[in-house]
C-alpha cells in the first residue's frame, strides 16, 4: 500500500538535512586538512597554539564532523523514515553549546592564551547554538512523520482501478450460533409429523 507522498515540511526536512551533511562534511575536511587555520579562525587572530595535546581534540573534532555528515545525510535522503537521524545532531549541538557556556563561565580571564580560548568558545557557541535552533525547528516542523507502521498509513490515497486501500486491524470476534430452543420442533420433524386423528 503506497504512503502518502512528502508534506512540504518534510520535503524542506530533506533539503535541510541535506545541506547540513554537506555542511558538516566539508567542516570536518577544512579541520582535517588546515587545523592550524581553524583555530586561528575560531581565535579571532588572536595566539593560540595547535600543540600535540591538541591532537586528541583535533581527532574528535573531525569524527564528530563525520558523524554528524552522516547522520544529516541519511535524514535528508529519506526525512519521513529517518528523522529520528537529527536526534544526535541536536544532541551533539546542544552539548556543544551547552559545554561551552560552562567553560566560559569558569575560564579565568588576563592571559593571551585564556582570551584566545575565551573567543574560540564564543566562536563555538556562534555556530553551534544557532545550528541547534535551526535544526530542531525543522525536526519540529516535519513531526510526527508517516511511517508504514502509523495509523495515517491507512488512509492512503486509492490505488489504480478505483479500489481503496484494505484498513488493517485487529479481527472482532465472530458471534455465537443461536441454539435452537429444545421445545421447539425442528421444521423439517414438524413436516413429518401425522396430524392426530
Amino acid at each position: 500500500m503506497p504512503l502518502p507522498p512528502l508534506s512540504p515540511d518534510e520535503r524542506r526536512l530533506g533539503t535541510f538535512s541535506l545541506a547540513s551533511a554537506a555542511l558538516y562534511a566539508a567542516s570536518g575536511l577544512f579541520f582535517a586538512v588546515l587545523p592550524s587555520l581553524t583555530l586561528r579562525l575560531a581565535a579571532s587572530g588572536q595566539p593560540l597554539e595547535f600543540g600535540p595535546g591538541a591532537r586528541l581534540w583535533h581527532t574528535l573534532s573531525i569524527s564528530m564532523m563525520a558523524m554528524l555528515a552522516l547522520c544529516c545525510f541519511l535524514a535528508g535522503r529519506s526525512p519521513r523514515e529517518n528523522r529520528r537521524f537529527l536526534v544526535p545532531v541536536l544532541l551533539s549541538k546542544a552539548v556543544s553549546s551547552g559545554m561551552a557556556a560552562l567553560s566560559l563561565l569558569t575560564l579565568a580571564a588576563g592571559s593571551a592564551d585564556a582570551n584566545a580560548g575565551r573567543r574560540s568558545l564564543l566562536a563555538t557557541i556562534g555556530t553551534d547554538f544557532p545550528l541547534l535552533l535551526v535544526t530542531a525547528w525543522f525536526f519540529w516542523k516535519a513531526a510526527p512523520g508517516v511511517s508504514a507502521s502509523s495509523p495515517l498509513a491507512a488512509r492512503a490515497e486509492p490505488i489504480e482501478g478505483g479500489q481503496k486501500p484494505v484498513a488493517l486491524g485487529i479481527a472482532r470476534a465472530a458471534r455465537p450460533a443461536e441454539v435452537a430452543i429444545a421445545d421447539e420442533p425442528a421444521p423439517a420433524a414438524a413436516a413429518n409429523a401425522k396430524p392426530p386423528g
